[in-house]
């Protein structure tokens, strides 16, 4: 397996980015194909005029394969309290965004690890340092569980509701292979694919792979 390189660099070369590492560890574990960073993350950084200041000690695990295999982040100082309203599970880790939101925003980016504590690790902590502040999300945060993942879905396919989103799932599941701009829609519409959903689904297909869609859909339908 060919290892992630240049995060020692990245590490040391994150000034004027708005955040920083401290008390940095990297552990190479060799046997399970990871970096493990362990380090007190902190940022200074502004959304809508509100500037925030604050750090948090973390745990991040980071495949040798990424951006293939995305980090799993881990809070341990107990800041962010181990619940679904905080998107915190001790023993999966902090729910960033759902994986094609994330895949999203590194196709946005280098992609590298410095790009990923940028673009996901780092709005997390604000929005959750904004909460305990003033008693709510900056933003309006993504559901839970498969929820999340039909309602991105909603939203990056422009659908009409949860309801919509997981019938134009489970008719995108049904397609092994890449979808041809001949067959109807699986939105209901009843245009021909090229005509609706083929460029946003072209678009996904650019860094989101028609298995990783078919995994959407067996998370999606457990909710």
């Amino acid at each position: 397996m060919h290892k992630y390189e240049g995060l020692y660099a990245e590490l040391a070369n994150v000034d004027g980015q708005g955040f920083w590492f401290c008390n940095l560890d990297v552990q190479d574990a060799n046997k399970d194909k990871k970096f493990i960073i362990s380090t007190k993350l902190g940022f200074s950084q502004r959304y809508e005029n509100v500037i925030i200041d604050d750090s948090y000690d973390l745990r991040i695990e980071l495949p040798y394969d990424y951006p293939r295999k995305l980090p799993i982040v881990f809070n341990v100082d107990g800041k962010i309290p181990n619940d679904p309203n905080n998107h915190n599970n001790e023993k999966t880790g902090l729910c960033l965004a759902t994986t094609a939101e994330i895949k999203e925003r590194l196709s946005q980016t280098s992609g590298t690890f410095i790009d990923f504590v940028r673009e996901l690790i780092i709005p997390f902590l604000y929005a959750h340092s904004y909460k305990q502040q003033y008693h709510k999300y900056p933003w309006p945060p993504r559901e839970h569980f498969g929820e999340g993942i039909l309602s991105e879905y909603k939203d990056f396919f422009n659908l009409r509701d949860l309801n919509h989103a997981r019938d134009f799932m489970k008719e995108l599941h049904k397609y092994k292979r890449p979808i041809k701009g001949h067959n109807i829609c699986m939105c209901g519409s009843g245009k021909k694919f090229r005509d609706c959903h083929q460029k946003k689904y072209l678009e996904r297909l650019a860094y989101y792979s028609n298995r990783e869609m078919r995994l959407d859909y067996c998370r999606a339908m457990k909710s």
